[in-house]
């Protein structure tokens, strides 16, 4: 499969080829976790993690789970790597 990885110390964020997810599915990690971009108008259905962007330019993934707890009108998360499990940075998600 395809991918992009991006280098975070001792650690790499693996971002898995959008074609190849419309043409295969997404990728699983060892948790049975699927994680790439949101290409759910393309593949029928939203990966357990989500690639996000933190305001500082970091890239991770965001637990669809917890994206849908949001009661709120803003929380912060975390971005994890594709293992669902290293936390690399946070995201504030503000919702209207």
């Amino acid at each position: 499969m395809s991918r992009f990885e991006i280098a975070y110390i001792n650690n790499h964020l693996i971002i898995p080829d959008s074609q190849e997810i419309i043409e295969k599915g997404y990728p699983k990690n060892e948790s049975g976790q699927t994680y790439g971009p949101d290409l759910s108008d393309y593949v029928g259905s939203v990966p357990d993690l989500i690639l996000a962007e933190s305001e500082d330019g970091i890239k991770g993934y965001l637990k669809k789970t917890d994206k849908d707890s949001i009661t709120s009108s803003s929380r912060t998360l975390p971005l994890y790597l594709q293992d669902g499990q290293t936390k690399i940075a946070e995201l504030t998600l503000k919702t209207k």
